[in-house]
Formats: structure tokens, C-alpha cells, sequence
């Protein structure tokens, strides 16, 4: 198994941004998911918070692309926020900021944003309870008619399925195990809550229902 530990990370060096090298949310998925929420949020209007931002590589770029936003990043390890810190203050970027908090228990009112992002996260929780617990906490911040935007890796994709099996053989260091979803019981999911998907952005192959990563925006009925 330590062959595959080895490709895993010549893999890695390959696919990995040179401005991501040795960051600990780089990677091919990663990145392909920050491209596509920065997509969907760089019309936004108002204020945006990204819900466990770690080193700040999306804040980077929306910020960059979208200065008519208002942007907070929350992560819960201080060490990792210095990180951002620096990468913002690198960029001399006057429209974000960021704080120390936990995902489940933000320190915000409620109703406080237009857009609540989430990225690459909720497949690291260990149940899908955590993960709706999550989920509700980004709702109850969001404004009424705003917008929650987040990705599940896919059950349905077998590449993500093999792969979330096997990660312990290849890489030691990641928090296994990675948790994956069918976008149906999600969708589901959020209807009770009273979440209404507007849409599903399926990335690495075009159908939703197979796609190894499923972007999902919802809208917070009134």
C-alpha cells in the first residue's frame, strides 16, 4: 500500500496549482469546486461568509473578482487563519476579513448574509447528522430569499466511492473516514429544513446524479 501512498502524492505535485503548493486544501477537487463557487458568487451582491475558509484561497479570489462584496471567513484553528491572514493582507484586499469560529456554532445573528458558502468541509464530518446540523447553522445566518451554496462528494460516483474507501492506504495523514452522499438524500434533505435547491452544478462529468462532486445552491424560503 505504500506504492500507492507514493503515487498518490507524485499525483498531487502534478495536479496542484503552483500559488496552492503545500496547502493543506489544495488539490485536482479542491480547486475545480472553488472555481465553480466563485462562479456562482462573483454576481452576488451584499455580504458573503465562507464557513470554514482555512487558508484562504477562495476568499482570494472572490475577493479579487466580486470587490462589491462584503466578505467574512470563518474557520475554527487560529493557525490556519493567520494563514489567511497573510494571503489577504498579501493581496491587499480591503473588501474581506476574517474570525474564529465553529461551523456548528457560529458567532453571528441570524439572518446576517446574503450568500453562505461551505467548500470542500462537509465530506471530513463524521456523520450525515453533522452534516445537516452544518447546513442548518449556514441557514439560520442566511437572510431570507439569500443564497447557501455548498458541494457533497458523490456515493454514486464509483472513482469517488473507490477512492474514499482506499484513502487510508494512500494518504495516512487525511481525517478518515471521507464521507460521501447521494445528491437525492440531500436534496431531500434541505426541503425540511426549509432550504429550496435553485441548483445543482455537477463537476467532473456533466449529470448530476453521477458526477464525483454535485455543487448545490439553495434558496432560504421566507
Amino acid at each position: 500500500m505504500a506504492i500507492l501512498g507514493k503515487l498518490y502524492n507524485r499525483f498531487r505535485q502534478v495536479i496542484v496549482k503552483p500559488e496552492e503548493n503545500g496547502e493543506p486544501s489544495s488539490g485536482y477537487w479542491p480547486f475545480k469546486i472553488r472555481k465553480q463557487a466563485v462562479e456562482m458568487c462573483k454576481e452576488r451582491k451584499g455580504e458573503l461568509l465562507e464557513m470554514g475558509c482555512g487558508e484562504g484561497l477562495f476568499l482570494e479570489r472572490i475577493a479579487k473578482l466580486a470587490p462589491q462584496l462584503d466578505i467574512l471567513g470563518i474557520d475554527s484553528s487560529n493557525e490556519i487563519l493567520n494563514k489567511a491572514r497573510r494571503r489577504i493582507e498579501g493581496a491587499n484586499l480591503s473588501n474581506v476579513k476574517v474570525r474564529l469560529g465553529e461551523a456548528q456554532n457560529l458567532p453571528l445573528d441570524n439572518d446576517s448574509f446574503d450568500t453562505v458558502v461551505c467548500l470542500n468541509m462537509l465530506y471530513n464530518l463524521p456523520s450525515k447528522e453533522e452534516v445537516l446540523e452544518t447546513i442548518k447553522e449556514m441557514a439560520r445566518v442566511c437572510k431570507p430569499e439569500g443564497r447557501i451554496i455548498f458541494d457533497i462528494r458523490n456515493k454514486l460516483n464509483p472513482e469517488t466511492f473507490l477512492r474514499f474507501k482506499l484513502v487510508k492506504y494512500y494518504d495516512p495523514q487525511c481525517p478518515w473516514p471521507l464521507k460521501a452522499y447521494r445528491v437525492k438524500e440531500i436534496s431531500d434533505a434541505l426541503k425540511k429544513i426549509g432550504l429550496e435547491v435553485t441548483r445543482k452544478a455537477p463537476i467532473g462529468f456533466p449529470l448530476s446524479f453521477i458526477a464525483p462532486v454535485v455543487l448545490i445552491e439553495a434558496r432560504k424560503r421566507l
